[in-house]
């Protein structure tokens, strides 16, 4: 039957306040008992305590709340992207909410947290999707946010008739022509060779990498039964 999901936990929800110490909770009622595991977990008096220690005073390995640079706050989604991510988190949502023959999704409790979690994120992303809809919204896109296809090639039009006015206010209509000649020329440039090739490429790396990393765990466990 495959590898079944025990427990379903939310990253984000670990490390919110108001909801820490359960999820925290729940990776340790997880491992309780697990034969290599359960007997080095701590007495459940102490485990809020633990968790208190390490996510809000930090005095842990860092998380991914404590990275610094970009956050999700300083990028935005484009419309065509919002609505692609909502397109999948109701299919997601009506997949484990079905109780039907043969999987009997929503009847498990690991189904029924997922349906929990994903309607939580679909309400943000809708609330997203609504302000970057809106005019007057405050979410205005810009070069660096995650734009989409469609968008990317919406705002090249745009930027292309304005410099084709340009041309034609201060060179006139002959420039104008073989300025727009030469853009339709770039436009329709075939760039998949070059990203085929990086593809090829960066698949080559990771199974160098992977090569590397079998080799060297083999040698270290040949060291250690050698000692």
């Amino acid at each position: 039957n495959g590898c079944d999901p025990i427990q379903i936990i939310s990253a984000e929800k670990l490390v919110e306040t108001e909801t820490g110490p359960a999820e925290n909770a729940k990776i340790a009622r997880t491992i309780e008992g697990k034969a290599g595991i359960g007997e080095y977990l701590l007495d459940e008096s102490v485990w809020e305590c633990i968790w208190t220690e390490l996510i809000v005073k930090k005095k842990g390995l860092k998380t991914f709340v404590d990275r610094e640079g970009v956050t999700e706050r300083n990028y935005w989604f484009s419309e065509e992207m919002l609505e692609e991510m909502l397109l999948e988190l109701n299919r997601l949502i009506d997949k484990y909410s079905s109780n039907e023959s043969p999987d009997f999704w929503f009847a498990q409790q690991t189904a029924q947290d997922l349906v929990a979690l994903f309607t939580e994120h679909r309400a943000l992303v809708q609330d997203e999707l609504d302000e970057v809809r809106t005019p007057q919204g405050r979410r205005k896109l810009s070069a660096e946010d995650f734009l989409g296809p469609r968008e990317r090639d919406e705002r090249k039009k745009s930027r292309q008739m304005q410099e084709l006015d340009r041309i034609f206010r201060e060179m006139g209509q002959e420039a104008r022509n073989r300025a727009l000649d030469d853009m339709e020329s770039e436009n329709n440039k075939d760039y998949s060779k070059f990203f085929n090739d990086l593809d090829n490429k960066m698949l080559q790396q990771r199974r160098d990498r992977h090569k590397k990393a079998v080799f060297e765990e083999a040698h270290m466990r040949e060291s250690r039964l050698q000692k």
